[in-house]
């Protein structure tokens, strides 16, 4: 079975191929190259994510929302690595059913 690790590494990699990724830190290249890197990154089968992290908090300031994130490295064989990020309001917490089902796959 899959580590927690790999899952929270999987879902990142769904999320990059899903498009729902909304950054990918490829600076210093211009906005449109960062787009394109998103978009090979999309597409490419060699795609690899690793060092995923993920954290809940507040979302700095006295809304009382809480805020999660996800951070990760991504490669492939054509390019790489990239710091990629993810957040939303909500928990951390909220994905764990999610990771758990990435676990069973792996297992079966």
């Amino acid at each position: 079975m899959m580590t927690a690790d790999e899952a929270l590494n999987e879902y990142i990699r769904r999320l990059i191929v899903s498009g729902e990724i909304d950054y990918i830190d490829a600076y210093p290249i211009a906005a449109k190259e960062r787009q394109d890197v998103r978009d090979h990154l999309k597409e490419c089968p060699s795609l690899a994510v690793t060092a995923g992290e993920g954290e809940s908090g507040g979302y700095g300031c006295d809304t009382g929302c809480d805020y999660a994130r996800l951070e990760a490295e991504a490669r492939c064989e054509h390019m790489g690595p990239y710091d990629v990020n993810h957040g939303w309001f909500g928990e951390f917490s909220d994905i764990y059913d999610e990771l758990d089902a990435i676990r069973k796959e792996s297992s079966e």
